[in-house]
């Protein structure tokens, strides 16, 4: 029998997207940024620059540190051909992140120390909803650790740069013929990847930010196992011996690019465009002990995210923010899987934060929703799907 691994993990945003972004990525790791729907990468003005554009820890002094965590509630609503309206059970996902950045006096240099998770997913179904045969449960968690130098190269340019220790668990559930029955795939692995940053601010109006996330390629190494029903209307169930197994999965490579205006020292808008090479990802193999190898074809196409944020700063430090993210599908119908239920999606954004001698903080809130897509490829999966999401994201920080 050839067990295929349906990958649907990719997995990952938000994703993302857990969430607003392509796939399976996750662009939201601070509170400020996501409040202005991630358009940061020119600003980049607190230690999570670290994740948006290493460039930017040379603008902060001393040492500082920061954390948060978004929690989002992610929402599947799917509406098969043969009627009826199923949702996913799994809806709560949290995504934690840590920052530290330290600016020696009298230098130009500057490092940092980042803890975020840049891909991830969890999503799970029902056993009895028609597309079981294609996904039941989905989960991918990517956890990176990336320490950072950057460097003043003049008043007005600075570059940065940095390694990535990627960290990542994976699961994937699916059905087999009847409800009881299916098949389970669980692994881990460790991966290296880098990140690099420029920023230039040419005129105190005006500020130029680029980073590059290099990709990440995991090979998960855990089991496989098969649970089968052998008798037709019994509750029993038999499991087939553990194999051990591998699966292959490409996480791409991305860019994002953005320019920020400040007409005045209180108001600071910015545009970003950022683009994920989801073309590289063909297909996730996966390799068995003793079953026939398997895998799932992916075939993605890249795409872009266009975000533009807005944030008013007022005398006694307290600050609002807004912005609007408009994110391309990139999972074409042939290849749609319920695990990754992509699709163009439109996220709402605001925030409020306060920033004092010592601690600033931020809070965040953020609306993705998708309009329904029609899937109709003659499988388990034809029907409409819908994503929509609501997600609050809280970071505090101190300075030393």
């Amino acid at each position: 029998m050839r067990t295929r691994c349906i990958f649907s993990l990719l997995i990952l945003s938000a994703t993302a997207t857990a969430v607003h972004a392509s796939g399976v990525r996750i662009p939201h790791q601070d509170a400020a940024a996501t409040a202005r729907a991630d358009a940061f990468v020119a600003t980049a003005d607190n230690p999570s620059a670290i994740f948006y554009n290493p460039a930017g820890i040379t603008q902060l002094e001393g040492a500082q540190v920061r954390l948060g965590d978004y929690a989002v509630t992610l929402d599947v609503e799917y509406r098969p051909d043969t009627g009826g309206s199923f949702g996913n059970k799994e809806r709560v996902i949290n995504v934690p992140n840590f920052y530290y950045t330290w600016s020696p006096a009298d230098t130009r240099l500057s490092l940092g120390l980042g803890v975020d998770t840049p891909f991830g997913l969890s999503i799970a179904y029902d056993d009895k909803i028609p597309s079981r045969n294609k996904n039941k449960t989905a989960k991918l968690v990517v956890i990176a650790f990336a320490p950072v130098a950057a460097w003043q190269l003049t008043p007005t340019l600075s570059i940065g740069a940095g390694p990535t220790i990627n960290y990542g668990e994976a699961q994937d559930v699916r059905g087999i013929a009847v409800p009881g029955d299916g098949f389970r795939f669980q692994g881990d692995n460790t991966t290296y990847g880098f990140n690099v940053g420029v920023l230039w601010k040419p005129l105190p109006q005006h500020s130029f930010g680029l980073t590059y996330h290099g990709p990440l390629d995991f090979d998960f190494s855990g089991h496989s196992q098969v649970t089968v029903k052998p008798f037709p209307g019994s509750n029993r169930k038999l499991r087939l011996p553990q194999e051990d197994a591998t699966l292959s999965v490409h996480l791409p490579q991305f860019i994002v690019a953005g320019y920020s205006f400040r007409p005045t020292p209180q108001w600071n808008l910015e545009v970003d465009i950022d683009w994920t090479d989801w073309d590289s990802l063909n297909s996730a193999p996966l390799k068995q002990q003793f079953s026939a190898p398997g895998g799932l074809d992916f075939n993605y196409e890249s795409g872009f995210i266009y975000e533009f944020g807005v944030t008013r700063t007022f005398s006694n430090g307290f600050r609002v923010s807004g912005g609007y993210a408009y994110a391309e599908n990139n999972a074409p119908d042939a290849t749609f899987t319920p695990g990754i239920p992509d699709g163009d999606r439109h996220v709402l954004s605001a925030g409020i934060g306060g920033r004092g001698i010592h601690w600033d903080w931020d809070f965040g809130y953020q609306y993705s929703v998708s309009d329904f897509r029609t899937i109709a490829n003659n499988g388990p999966a034809d029907g409409k799907w819908r994503l929509h999401s609501n997600a609050l994201m809280f970071s505090a920080g101190y300075h030393f």
